[in-house]
């Protein structure tokens, strides 16, 4: 792996354990700014990810999953709020995503856009040995990108990393 890469790799990020509450999957994804969190069993070992799309179903009444335009309901901030209430302190492993992909420590930069092209993920765990390593966010893979372009061009690209979200 290139280094360019390795420094954007997020290391020491706490996965989340398969018993933790909705209430505390909500307070670390705020708190470490991802989009999604690896979800590891008793041993360690990922087992699925929850983040905002898993948060926002899991909060959501059962019925909009069903719906394609829910624009006629008049009591929405209710519903949602009676069902936040009801699973807060429900285990994530209820609602993780339990497809998903990752990347071996090794991995080569191809490998890790074509996940990123195709999977919809903002997040991949990078694995050894089943346990997650280290995580690499959808955004830091295009800064870093742009940071080999500008160095191969041997000057600044039009958009800086820094300049990006």
């Amino acid at each position: 792996m290139y280094d360019y890469l390795r420094r954007y790799l997020r290391r020491g990020v706490d996965s989340l354990d398969q018993d933790d509450s909705v209430r505390e999957a909500a307070r670390r994804l705020s708190i470490e700014q991802l989009t999604d969190l690896p979800v590891v069993d008793g041993e360690g070992k990922l087992v699925g990810l929850f983040g905002e799309k898993e948060l926002i179903e899991a909060l959501s009444p059962r019925y909009l999953q069903s719906l394609r335009d829910s624009h006629f309901i008049a009591r929405d901030f209710e519903d949602v709020a009676d069902e936040a209430t009801k699973v807060m302190d429900k285990p994530v492993q209820e609602f993780m995503r339990a497809e998903y992909a990752t990347l071996p420590n090794d991995f080569s930069v191809l490998h890790c856009a074509e996940l990123f092209l195709h999977k919809r993920q903002g997040v991949i765990p990078i694995v050894d040995d089943g346990k997650p390593v280290a995580l690499l966010r959808r955004s830091d893979f295009g800064r870093a990108i742009i940071e080999a372009a500008a160095r191969r061009k041997g000057g600044e690209s039009e958009v800086s990393a820094e300049e990006l979200p």
